[in-house]
């Protein structure tokens, strides 16, 4: 599995650029609703982001490379774990005026 900690910090480093795009256009809107905002965003981006993978895995586990589909599936897990976590703390920092 040497290439899965690869496939891993990749999809972590997409994760960390479109958390951070969210955020700037979500810190645009100087209203109460900034914080839902952020949350429906990282939501859309964290949604198409992971069914991309579970495809990418799939496709990978049918053409017979299991090694490549485990690190999808596994990177799959990472980002929606740490994801679905930046997203409820990104929309509690909002509510609560920390950033």
């Amino acid at each position: 599995m040497k290439g899965t900690g690869r496939i891993i910090g990749i999809n972590l480093i997409i994760l960390a650029v479109y958390s951070i795009g969210s955020l700037a256009i979500s810190t645009q809107d100087q209203s109460q609703y900034e914080s839902m905002g952020y949350g429906f965003i990282m939501l859309i981006l964290l949604a198409i982001h992971v069914a991309i993978l579970l495809i990418v895995g799939i496709v990978f586990f049918v053409k017979k490379d299991k090694e490549k589909g485990k690190a999808f599936l596994i990177s799959l897990c990472v980002v929606l774990l740490i994801g679905f976590s930046a997203c409820l703390g990104g929309m509690e920092a909002l509510e609560s005026n920390l950033i």
